[in-house]
């Protein structure tokens, strides 16, 4: 059963004071009535932050480390909120500048009906303790050019407390974009903009002497920030996110079990996310079957923290060296169905397809034999941040690989799928010529071949935002030529 209140903590070269924050936090958690969970995300930190935190996770079950390779606090707090379970999520900074007992002003505001309730160390009734004068009139000239930028009625947008309801949560940390400080401001923007109820409470914050902040330097650059959040909104990059009540009629439980197969090749920088994120879709019975090409970045281990973690839920497959997408997938699918799985989904690692359609790709199975996660289908949609370049390199790919394969399909290239067990095993797959991104459009036109009813289901794609992609304009020409002597040798 989920808990009731994640705690999340970004921390990054915390080695010295983290101990004594995990302490007072749990301390007073403890003493609460309902469920509750620690979640510590170390954004790469060059001291012992993590072993520190990971030796003291180990004495106490309610708390957890995730770690991450160094990118921004923003970031780091988005990865805790979208890997954490709980109903409320509460981020705090690892100085407990403010005293955790105060949570407690939070949560009651959440029980009033608030999506997101901000702290505040500006509203009345706020007290600031040891902070020299300069500090704070440069934070608040930093807040009244994010009043006149981004947020126009709140008092205090950089405070590191804030908690949200979980369906705010999810909504508004998967679109976020800025990875740095002004993500507490992007966050909020967000949440105006989707009409969400947010309110500020005053607290207490004691002032650190050794904090991080550099004034000016870190002004600076969330003023940048802020200049991108505007232009992100100019330009149409925030998508509308996802309704925060849910229908009145549920779907029906998805019954069967599923294996998300899902090749990678130096995706430490997002594996964690989709693991997480596909875990907690409501589908009781799911594993995740991961095949990795031997990445340098380290990305078998974040996949053997994860299953150490999901006891039985994730499975690592190690290859020696890089052998190509395709023997990834056969290789993921034939233990799929070696392992008993009803259904089988395949999916990209870097987070352009929603983990969240999952669900309605199975369901499409009740009526189909394969289900594809179509951009180009009635509904189906590239997000706004995909450059021109790898859309014209997407179209122009796709519609010749249809033209050489025969493929009906609109999307033949997508590598976001849904089988019936039944169906995968019609397939030969080791009579499967492609090895590389051509693999796609094959195991499409295999399906067309095997008269196999296929469906497609509209999604929206969006570019990944970590890491780099392994298109070029090299191997969509390559899978086009296999394409078309396969299709002439048939």
């Amino acid at each position: 059963m989920p808990p009731y209140l994640s705690v999340i903590i970004p921390a990054f070269n915390e080695e010295a004071r983290i101990v004594h924050t995990l302490e007072e936090v749990v301390a007073h958690l403890s003493k609460q009535a309902y469920g509750w969970e620690v979640v510590v995300v170390d954004d790469g930190s060059s001291d012992g932050t993590l072993g520190v935190v990971t030796e003291w996770a180990a004495c106490c079950e309610n708390v957890r480390i995730e770690a991450m390779p160094h990118v921004g606090k923003g970031w780091a707090v988005r990865h805790g909120m979208l890997s954490s379970t709980g109903e409320r999520r509460f981020m705090c900074d690892a100085d407990l500048s403010m005293p955790i007992g105060q949570v407690d002003a939070f949560l009651q505001k959440m029980s009033e009906g608030y999506d997101v309730v901000v702290g505040s160390r500006e509203v009345s009734g706020a007290r600031r303790f040891g902070e020299p004068a300069l500090r704070h009139l440069m934070g608040r000239a930093f807040n009244y050019l994010v009043r006149s930028l981004v947020l126009r009625k709140f008092q205090d947008t950089q405070c590191g407390a804030k908690c949200f309801r979980s369906e705010a949560a999810e909504s508004l940390f998967r679109h976020q974009r800025i990875r740095g400080f002004g993500f507490d401001a992007e966050i909020l923007f967000l949440a105006r903009k989707e009409h969400m109820r947010l309110v500020e409470v005053p607290i207490d914050w004691y002032h650190d002497p050794d904090s991080r902040v550099r004034p000016l330097i870190d002004s600076f650059l969330m003023l940048r920030d802020m200049i991108l959040v505007r232009w992100n909104h100019i330009a149409g990059r925030y998508r509308t996110t996802r309704p925060l009540r849910r229908a009145e009629t549920e779907p029906e439980p998805i019954e069967g079990v599923v294996a998300v197969v899902v090749p990678t090749f130096n995706e430490a920088e997002n594996v964690s996310e989709l693991v997480e994120r596909v875990l907690s879709l409501d589908i009781p019975e799911s594993r995740i079957i991961i095949v990795d090409d031997n990445s340098p970045d380290g990305t078998a281990e974040v996949i053997r923290r994860l299953a150490d973690r999901h006891h039985g839920r994730i499975e690592l497959v190690s290859r020696p060296r890089k052998m190509g997408l395709g023997t990834a997938y056969e290789e993921g699918f034939s233990r799929a169905l070696a392992g008993g799985a009803d259904y089988v989904v395949q999916t990209d690692a870097d987070l352009s397809h929603e983990p969240e359609e999952i669900p309605e790709l199975i369901r499409t199975l009740e009526r189909v034999d394969v289900a594809v996660g179509s951009r180009y289908a009635p509904g189906g949609r590239v997000g706004d941040g995909w450059p021109l370049r790898r859309r014209l390199l997407s179209s122009v790919g796709n519609r010749g690989m249809r033209l050489a394969a025969g493929i009906e399909v609109r999307d033949a290239t997508t590598g976001f799928k849904a089988f019936r067990a039944e169906a995968l095993r019609a397939i030969d797959l080791t009579r499967l010529r492609c090895r590389g991104f051509g693999f796609q459009a094959e195991v499409a036109y295999a399906c067309q071949r095997l008269g196999l009813r296929v469906a497609e289901h509209p999604i929206e794609f969006n570019d990944r935002t970590r890491g780099q992609s392994k298109m070029s304009l090299g191997i969509v020409i390559e899978a086009l030529v296999r394409l078309a002597l396969l299709r002439f040798r048939r």
